[in-house]
Order: C-alpha cells, then structure tokens, then sequence
C-alpha cells in the first residue's frame, strides 16, 4: 500500500470513473465507498482486518490458514 499512496500523489483518486478526494483515508476506505470488498484469503486476522463483505471458501485457503492460526475455539464449537 505504501507504494500505491506514493504511486497516487495527486489530489484525487480515479476509481471505475467516480472522483474521490485523497484525503487522510486508507485507500481500501476510499475504494469501499464505491465497491464491494472481497476478501480471496482463508487468514482470519486479514479477513478481520478489512472486513470485507464476502469471503472465499476455497478450502485449500482455508486449510492454510488453519495450519499456521491457532484456531482451537472454532474446533470446540465446530464439536459442539
């Protein structure tokens, strides 16, 4: 991201034709105003992080993500 705000140094921000003002706001901010945001990612603290509005169910995302998250809650409740 650090490279994009260097990349887009002007004042506005062209994005699917709407003007927006590049202001103090994040660029996924400013992109969320006019689109949904879709999380292609099967980690939990990215998916938290953005919260987008969908998230994939690739399970080869999903398995990854929970080999290297402990995720215990989930599989107690999952028993449940």
């Amino acid at each position: 991201m650090k490279s994009l705000k260097l990349i887009l140094g002007s004042i506005y921000l062209f994005v699917f034709g709407y003007k927006i003002l590049y202001n103090n706001l994040s660029i996924p901010k400013q992109i969320k105003q006019f689109t949904a945001i879709v999380a292609d990612s099967g980690d939990y603290e990215t998916i938290a992080q953005y919260k987008p509005q969908d998230a994939t169910t690739n399970p080869s995302l999903i398995s990854a993500a929970a080999r290297k998250t402990p995720i215990s809650c989930y599989d107690d409740e999952a028993i449940a």
